[in-house]
């Protein structure tokens, strides 16, 4: 490809993921509205579209709503307004017959070949995303994941056609323009989109990934939707699995469909009755303890909040540090994880690290310790999960492996009484290269203002 038709293609697949969500890592989950990308269009038409392009169901069951409806959970009189306001003369009973007869009918059954390239992919994401946590890793990450698969490939039963590294395309723009060879360059945007809604929670997970210049898994082994594609790509050639979206449906009217006014129904029903009981709470004796105790973020909206739950009923409220306004990612000296302590639409722009103080003269004596039982952790879960000694070890090390055993008593107490935290400095560097910052920090503290979301927190990878 030329450079021109090179950034035509990264541009085309930029678009192509904008209508699907970014994901962060279960260690530090975020919660993503997976109709992010639909924003800009009334709810019923996101669920409509999100439907047709991820799949799945946007709306309860109708068995769903007949539960909420018999519990008295939605308000007669409200549902009958909004069944009203939206043109809709029939008894709820046989509006949820209706649902549920059309439940019968939408049956919808998905290709194998596609769920076998869904299998396969998801199975070589886990191998190179694996954080540290595969016992055997997966061989060249380094080189990027799509080099990396296409040395391993050949040796996979689950990956017809390929014999040697030299069947696959060397880079993933030729892997993608074979793929492709058969439809014109217009129509690839189209397909991008379709492949990259396939999986969306992986994609998610390698479009957040790609684009946070911080991760330190993502600059020790790099990964790009670019990757992704031309893996799937080749994985559907080599299963004989469609590539073009499934032709769209359109709706006969752009009218809200039932299950939405059941839904609204609901959430109104609820949110009529939870502002009945916080306006107007029953007169409760005070007792000892108050009747609950919940906890704030301090700013200005929680402050309001606080003080109106506190003047209906016995309730106790604590405002929490959280965020600052300085976005940090903090490391201490004896984790294994560095955390993003600012909110999840922020980027971090400061790096904190605890090292020890010049005048630690428990700094010594920690590291020894510590060094020493990583090494004989490492070493008995080397030899645990080797494929040479692994039964071996077993079979002769016996009773000494439980987890209860006085082996693992002793390592627990040495590590308890040995490995106690040096005291450390905070050391402060700025992504906008300000100078660097220090102050102390006693033992087994950090910093305040780092209790909000933990959210791109990661195990660091090992040092190349």
């Amino acid at each position: 490809m030329t450079p021109e038709e090179t950034h035509y293609l990264d541009d085309s697949i930029e678009r192509a993921a904008e209508n699907v969500g970014s994901v962060w890592p279960l260690h530090s989950f975020v919660t993503a509205n997976p109709l992010s990308g639909f924003e800009d269009r009334p709810f019923h038409r996101a669920v409509a579209d999100a439907e047709q392009l991820f799949g799945g169901r946007g709306y309860p069951h109708a068995s769903v709503f007949r539960a909420a409806w018999e519990r008295g959970q939605i308000d007669p009189e409200v549902l009958a307004d909004e069944l009203a306001a939206r043109g809709y003369d029939r008894e709820p009973e046989a509006l949820l017959d209706e649902l549920e007869a059309r439940e019968d009918s939408d049956g919808e059954e998905r290709d194998p070949a596609t769920e076998a390239v869904d299998r396969v992919l998801s199975k070589w994401l886990a191998a190179f995303l694996d954080h540290g946590n595969a016992e055997w890793p997966m061989p060249d990450r380094e080189q990027g994941f799509y080099a990396a698969w296409r040395e391993v490939a050949p040796y996979d039963d689950e990956v017809p056609g390929l014999n040697s590294p030299a069947d696959v395309p060397e880079t993933p723009t030729d892997a993608i323009e074979a793929a492709l060879s058969d439809y014109p360059q217009g129509e690839w945007e189209p397909i991008f989109e379709a492949q990259l809604a396939a999986l969306p929670g992986w994609t998610g997970f390698v479009k957040q990934r790609a684009g946070d210049d911080a991760d330190a898994w993502q600059s020790e082994y790099p990964i790009s939707l670019t990757d992704y594609l031309a893996v799937r790509l080749l994985l559907a050639d080599a299963h004989d699995a469609p590539l073009e979206p499934a032709e769209p449906t359109e709706p006969a009217d752009d009218a809200v469909p039932l299950p939405e006014v059941w839904l609204t129904a609901w959430e109104k029903s609820h949110r009529d009755r939870l502002l009945d009981a916080v306006s107007e709470p029953e007169e409760r004796a005070t007792g000892d303890r108050p009747e609950a105790q919940l906890v704030f973020c301090i700013d200005t909206r929680s402050e309001i909040i606080r003080r109106h739950v506190e003047a209906v009923g016995d309730y106790e409220t604590y405002g929490y540090a959280g965020f600052f306004g300085v976005p940090m990612r903090y490391q201490s000296y004896d984790g294994e994880t560095a955390v993003d302590a600012c909110p999840p639409v922020v980027d971090a722009q400061h790096r904190v690290e605890d090292r020890p103080a010049a005048d630690a003269a428990d700094r010594e004596r920690f590291d020894r310790w510590r060094n020493a039982l990583t090494a004989g952790k490492q070493t008995l879960k080397d030899l645990k999960s080797n494929a040479a000694t692994a039964f071996s070890f077993v079979e002769n090390a016996g009773r000494g492996t439980a987890p209860r055993s006085p082996r693992a008593r002793c390592s627990r107490g040495a590590s308890t009484t040995w490995s106690t935290t040096p005291t450390t400095r905070q050391t402060t560097t700025s992504s906008a290269s300000r100078p660097s910052t220090t102050s102390r920090t006693p033992t087994g503290t950090s910093p305040r203002g780092c209790a909000s979301t933990n959210r791109s927190s990661t195990r660091r990878p090992p040092s190349s």
